[in-house]
C-alpha cells in the first residue's frame, strides 16, 4: 500500500457527501456531518472482511465498505463477551478475532455471516492489566496490546506485563492507541481522538491524522 493511497483512502472516508444509516432495522439517509448514528468517541475497533467495527459502552457501529452503518448491542454480535469491551484484535494470520471485555478474553472466528466463539479465557489469568488498545503488528508477526502508554506482546496462553512503549515512539501517535482496522483498502490507526493512516507493513503512521468527531461525517 503506498502512502498515497492510504491518505487517499482516509480522505475519501472524511469527504463522503452522504452515508446511508441503519440502525436497529430502521433505514435512513444523513447528510455528511449529521450523522448522528456514529459514536462521538470509541472504546476499541477492529475490522473483519471490510467491515469497521466500532465499540463504545455496550454498542457497536458496523460500518460497511458500502457506507452502510448498524447498530446493534454488543452481546448480539459477539455472543457470550462481556462490556465493556477494552481493545478488539482481527489477527489475519490466523483468521481470529481476539475480545478483551469484562472478565474475559474472547476468541471467535467468522463464517462470513456470524461469529462463533472458539475459546474463552478469564482476563485475569492472561494479562497484569485491563488493556485500552490493540493491534497485529505484520511487522513483528505478532499482536500487540496497549495499556495508555505501555505495552506487551499477547501470546495464546501466557500471562504477560506491560511495559513502556518507549521502542514505539517514533512510529505510532503521541496519544494511547487503540486499534488497527482495514477499511476501503486502508490501513487506519485509531486513538481516542484521532484516525491516522497507516503502514501495516512498517508499523508506522504516515502524515497528520484527522480528528474521530470528523472520522466518517
Amino acid at each position: 500500500m503506498s502512502i498515497s493511497s492510504a491518505r487517499e483512502g482516509v480522505e475519501k472516508l472524511i469527504l463522503a457527501d452522504e452515508i446511508a444509516v441503519c440502525a436497529d432495522a430502521t433505514v435512513c439517509k444523513k447528510s455528511a456531518g449529521k450523522n448522528s448514528a456514529l459514536p462521538l468517541a470509541i472504546d476499541a475497533v477492529c475490522s473483519v472482511c471490510n467491515t469497521l467495527y466500532l465499540f463504545h459502552g455496550e454498542k457497536v457501529c458496523l460500518v460497511k465498505a458500502n457506507g452502510l452503518v448498524e447498530s446493534k448491542d454488543v452481546s448480539v454480535v459477539f455472543p457470550d463477551v462481556a462490556v465493556p469491551i477494552y481493545a478488539a484484535i482481527h489477527n489475519t494470520l490466523n483468521s481470529e478475532t481476539l475480545i478483551f471485555g469484562g472478565d474475559k478474553v474472547c476468541r471467535y472466528g467468522y463464517d462470513g455471516l456470524c461469529f462463533k466463539v472458539n475459546s474463552l479465557t478469564p482476563l485475569c489469568e492472561t494479562l497484569s492489566e485491563t488493556p485500552t488498545g490493540a493491534m497485529l503488528s505484520i511487522k513483528w508477526g505478532c499482536q500487540i496490546l496497549f495499556k495508555d502508554m505501555k505495552y506487551c506482546i499477547f501470546g495464546n496462553s501466557w500471562a504477560t506485563e506491560f511495559e513502556p512503549r518507549e521502542k514505539f515512539s517514533e512510529v505510532l501517535p503521541p496519544e494511547p492507541v487503540v486499534g488497527v482496522a482495514d477499511f476501503n483498502g486502508s490501513s487506519l490507526i485509531f486513538t481516542k481522538n484521532m484516525v491516522y493512516a497507516f503502514d501495516k507493513q512498517s508499523d508506522a503512521v504516515i502524515g497528520g491524522g484527522v480528528a474521530f468527531s470528523s472520522f466518517l461525517k
